[in-house]
């Protein structure tokens, strides 16, 4: 009988040990998981950063194109039709190459 109770007394303890071990790696699994996500963003806002840097950066190498001096925001598409009577107005030319 001894050794029985000596038995259960010893699993007791391991699963106590199992358990905590346990709610400690869910906690660091939570946490992972949480900057993973974080990290995602941030990576996201370093891409989109980088893309404007590149095209700055490029742009300033070829001496015919120059930088906007301000942006314009369209908050409508035209329609069609629209487009199509509007591209009279414009008198396009391609260049070279292109």
């Amino acid at each position: 009988t001894c050794t029985l109770i000596s038995c259960i007394i010893i699993s007791m303890a391991s699963y106590s040990f199992v358990i905590a071990k346990q709610s400690k790696m869910s906690a660091i699994q939570q946490k992972t998981a949480e900057i993973n996500y974080e990290n995602a963003e941030l990576q996201n806002k370093v891409d989109f950063l980088k893309s404007f840097y590149n095209i700055n950066k490029q742009v300033s190498k070829i001496k015919k194109l120059q930088k906007a001096e301000k942006i314009i925001e369209v908050k409508t598409i035209l329609p069609n039709t629209q487009i199509a009577e509007n591209q009279s107005a414009f008198s396009i030319n391609p260049l070279r190459g292109f």
